[in-house]
């Protein structure tokens, strides 16, 4: 498994939407959102799920619950990052979902739920295997007998043979948001730096 734009030292993982929570739906949930509902969709009839309950773990700012808001099932939003759920309590006001601050390496949720999703990459952000079965381990913990984990990851870019380096600068109003990724096949690695710059 890839390990993605991860924010890790020493096993200890960071909150990285933490820093541009107000402008994240513009850059990254706005644009993924349409392709990972198509992909939750066919999941959901491919396999032929049943849910009436369901927590989404590493919800950020909450768009994904609240497609579900007039649906009669339990909701929980689970994140690391105080300032996305701050985002996802407002979008979320009148629906009865439930929001945690939490890790998926150590989830607990107060009650067991049929479905758990982990989506847009969240899971690229464990880079430790040990991490990975830390979480794995808290989600099957979580779920009712016969439950569902539905998650993405990026995989080995297989078709990139040498180091690549992207840049890109996006000016919104009162931010300028910068990107430089680099990613390093032969060591299954991509590292993203994030600059935001405010009052422009």
């Amino acid at each position: 498994m890839a390990a993605g734009a991860a924010f890790a030292r020493g096993g200890a993982i960071a909150a990285p939407y933490s820093a541009f929570a107000e402008v994240y739906d513009f850059l990254i949930g706005d644009p993924a959102f349409p392709a990972l509902q198509k992909v939750f969709r066919e999941s959901v009839r491919r396999y032929g799920l049943t849910f009436r309950s369901l927590a989404d773990v590493g919800c950020g700012t909450g768009g994904f619950l609240a497609q579900f808001c007039h649906v009669p099932i339990g909701l929980i939003g689970v994140d690391r990052s105080a300032s996305v759920l701050a985002i996802a309590r407002r979008r979320l006001v009148g629906c009865p979902a439930l929001l945690l601050r939490q890790d998926i390496r150590a989830l607990s949720l107060p009650r067991h739920v049929d479905l758990v999703t982990c989506r847009n990459q969240t899971i690229n952000y464990l880079t430790v295997p040990r991490d990975l079965a830390r979480a794995f381990r808290a989600v099957a913990r979580s779920l009712r007998r016969g439950g569902t984990f539905i998650f993405d990851f990026i995989s080995r870019a297989a078709e990139m043979s040498r180091r690549a380096r992207i840049r890109e600068t996006i000016r919104l109003p009162g931010h300028e948001v910068s990107f430089a990724a680099t990613m390093e096949p032969a060591r299954d690695l991509s590292v993203v730096c994030i600059r935001i710059n405010s009052g422009h």
